[in-house]
């Protein structure tokens, strides 16, 4: 009884293979669907990376440059060199040997090399130095602090009245102190200004090629 009664619940469904070769062929026109998109977008996107590029092309025994990290600071770049090119592995990249040993070689793109062109003409020695000068004065004219002498009497506004001007040659007359001939200074108050923000300003560290 069980056996007929699993017949006949199975006799209405798909067999299992069925649906498995039927499945296989689904996923399989995604993949060819999934594999031209991304060949047109990456044609796309090639064709724009590309505009401002040149072909280059190196020979055997050429001698490059190599874009490699400084041994100072991983993160910033400098041509070294010159290196010695092995073969060409590909449309763009190249087996560079990096020393004498012909072991030690390895694949570099085009991007990270720059022919080396031998000089023509003999290089005058160059000798290397510096020199430490004393900065200079800022020519800014700045007004002594000490005691001077009593400003000369004020000129007063005529359109002042006559008792205004009196006043005022009054009040003058009693801070002679005060109208000197030079500036003074004052500790009964203080400026403080800010220049910058608090903040401090941090930037994540990234590559700088010396291109």
């Amino acid at each position: 009884m069980a056996v007929e009664t699993w017949e006949e619940e199975e006799g209405g469904e798909k067999p299992l293979l069925d649906y498995i070769q039927e499945l296989k062929s689904q996923l399989q026109t995604i993949w060819e669907d999934v594999c031209t998109h991304m060949e047109k977008a990456q044609g796309k996107q090639k064709s724009y990376y590309d505009q401002g590029a040149k072909a280059r092309q190196l020979q055997p025994n050429d001698k490059v440059l190599l874009l490699l990290p400084s041994s100072d600071n991983k993160l910033l770049a400098k041509w070294q060199g010159p290196y010695k090119v092995v073969k060409p592995v590909s449309p763009v990249t190249y087996l560079v040997e990096l020393s004498q040993n012909p072991k030690r070689v390895q694949i570099y793109h085009i991007n990270l090399l720059k022919k080396w062109e031998e000089p023509t003409l003999p290089l005058p020695p160059v000798a290397t130095g510096f020199m430490v000068t004393p900065d200079k004065p800022l020519d800014i004219e700045l007004c002594p602090t000490t005691p001077g002498t009593s400003l000369e009497r004020p000129q007063i506004n005529p359109n002042l009245q006559e008792n205004q001007q009196r006043q005022l040659d009054c009040l003058l007359a009693q801070h002679t102190r005060l109208c000197l001939s030079k500036p003074g200074k004052t500790t009964l108050m203080q400026r403080h200004i800010k220049t910058t923000e608090d903040q401090t300003i941090r930037l994540r560290p990234y590559r700088i090629p010396d291109a």
